[in-house]
C-alpha cells in the first residue's frame, strides 16, 4: 500500500516539475540569461600550435653541431 502511494506521489512530483510549478502551485522563476561576455577570453585552441610548425622552428646543422631555433 505504501509503495503505491510513493509511486503516485513520485508521478505527481514528476508532472509538477515538468510543468515547472512550485509545490504551492506558483510557476518557477524564469532562468537568468548568462552574460554575453562570459565566453570571452576562453582558450579555444592549443598553446603554441604555430610555433611548432616548420615555418617558425628552423633547424640547421654543420659538421659538428645541430641547431634548432625559433625564427
Amino acid at each position: 500500500m505504501s509503495a503505491d502511494i510513493a509511486k503516485k506521489l513520485r508521478q505527481r512530483q514528476q508532472q509538477r516539475i515538468k510543468s515547472q510549478k512550485a509545490p504551492e502551485g506558483s510557476p518557477f522563476a524564469p532562468r537568468k540569461r548568462p552574460p554575453v561576455r562570459a565566453k570571452q577570453g576562453r582558450i579555444k585552441r592549443e598553446m603554441f600550435a604555430k610555433l611548432r610548425t616548420n615555418r617558425y622552428m628552423k633547424a640547421s646543422g654543420g659538421d659538428s653541431a645541430l641547431v634548432v631555433e625559433f625564427a
